[in-house]
Formats: structure tokens, sequence, C-alpha cells
């Protein structure tokens, strides 16, 4: 499956990142399964290792696939610590950033995010300068009122960064941002039971009948992550289940009763 030799390597990530992007994360997770694997036992000043690297945790941004981002994480570092640079193309810190965001530590993945963006100033890759913008903005999105406004501001920021490139897809998928978190802010006030923005978003795809992988694909997280957020919105709501949840938001007017459960004797799947 991955080749001996040390292009092979970079051959299967970019393999990945390509199957990922495609819409084939099954595929994509085949590749990077035994890849990342043997990424993790080699030496960080191997050739094309720093481009591998990157391939790779692009692949697994994009799946968001957090299982892999610790060992890519540590990977980038070492690739750095061997005082190796960018691959074309690519930013080993915008990797770091990532992984880190992945794993869950935002404080780490703002550094870097930081670190990025001077470095790819310098080395005047305008696309992925705007791009970092992007991806710092989606990481924060689900975070508190204070982060959800500085991912507006970022995701702003990269959306005019786009379009002076002439970028149409990826200003696209900024607007798509900002129009969600200008959405949540609206209604930061008004939603019952202690639910953040995020939970609320969480709460009306559930009630339209979206599987945890459905939504994680929409709002940038992992079905494991999205998971999370059902128990702690059943939780808060004192509910028991994703149906009892559907027909709770119906009744407080967060979905269309078209788009909710028909009643209450409905099936009951567990969180």
């Amino acid at each position: 499956m991955v080749g001996r030799r040390t292009i092979a390597f970079d051959d299967a990530a970019l393999a990945a990142l390509a199957l990922a992007k495609s819409g084939h994360a099954g595929q994509a997770r085949v590749l990077l399964t035994p890849l990342v694997r043997i990424l993790d036992e080699l030496e960080p000043t191997l050739w094309l290792l720093n481009g591998t690297v990157g391939y790779a945790a692009s692949a697994v941004w994009t799946l968001h696939a957090d299982e892999f981002a610790a060992k890519l994480h540590q990977c980038a570092l070492a690739v750095i610590e061997a005082g190796h640079d960018d691959f074309p193309g690519s930013s080993t810190f915008l990797t770091i950033a990532r992984m880190a965001g992945q794993m869950g530590n935002t404080g780490e993945a703002g550094g870097w995010f930081e670190r990025a963006r001077r470095h790819l100033e310098i080395s005047g890759q305008r696309p992925l300068r705007a791009i970092v913008d992007l991806d710092e903005a989606t990481l924060l999105a689900g975070g508190t009122f204070a982060e959800r406004n500085a991912a507006l501001e970022l995701a702003r920021v990269a959306r005019n960064g786009f379009v002076a490139l002439g970028m149409t897809t990826w200003a696209a998928r900024a607007t798509a941002l900002i129009d969600a978190l200008e959405r949540w802010m609206r209604e930061a006030h008004t939603v019952p039971a202690g639910l953040t923005q995020r939970e609320l978003e969480v709460v009306r795809l559930v009630a339209r009948g979206h599987s945890d992988r459905q939504i994680g694909d929409g709002m940038f997280v992992s079905p494991r992550t999205v998971n999370a957020h059902v128990r702690n919105i059943l939780t808060k709501t004192k509910l028991k289940n994703r149906t009892e949840l559907s027909i709770w938001a119906v009744e407080h007017g967060l979905v269309r009763a078209d788009h909710g459960p028909r009643s209450r004797s409905a099936s009951n799947p567990s969180p």
C-alpha cells in the first residue's frame, strides 16, 4: 500500500489528501492509517518528509480525523526542530496549528497560527496566508462568545483575501462561516436552557434528522465531538434522547414543526 521509497510516502500523503477532498473519506483513512504509523518512526531529516507530513495533516484536517492529530503534531514539531523549511505550497507552522486545534489545544494552536501568518507573509504565499485566517476562524467558531467574535473578524479578513486573489470557492466557504457566526451572534441572548450557539446549531441539525457524521461535516468537527455536544445538550435540557430533543426544539421554536418529529410516540434512539 505504502511503498518503501522515500517519494512513495509523499505520494501516499498526497493521494490521501486528494481522496479526502473528493469525498472518499474511507479510502483516505486506509492510506493514512499505515502512513501515520510509519511517519512516527522516521528521522525528521528524511528527504520529502516535510511535504509528506504537510499533505497528511491537510487530509486529517479535511476529514476531521482527530485520531491522527497527535502523531502528526509531533512529526511536524520534529521537522521544524531539525531546521527544515516548508515544502513548496505548504506550511509546517500551519500543520502544527491545525493538529493542535484538533487535539483540543486551542491556545497552542493560536500561537502557531500567528507564526504561520508571519512566515507566509515573508515567503509571499498569499493564498495559504488567507487560508490560515479561515482555518483559525473555523477552529474558534465553536468556542466562547469572545472566540466567536474573533472568528468572525478572521473570517471576514480571509474572505477579503480570497476575493482579492480570485479564489471564489474559498471566498464562498468564508462567507458561509461568516453567515453562521452572524446568526449565532444575533441569537446569543435568546437561547433556552443556557445552550451555547454551537449547541443550538447541533440541536437544529439533530431535529432535522442529521447523523453525527453529517453534523460534523457541516460544522467542521469530528462525529465524536458532535456526540459530546449532544450529551451536554441533553444534560442541560434534562431530556433523555434525540427524539425528545427534537420535540423540544420544535416546542421552543428552534426549528419549524415540519422539520421535527410528528409525535411523542416516535422511537427513542440513544444520544
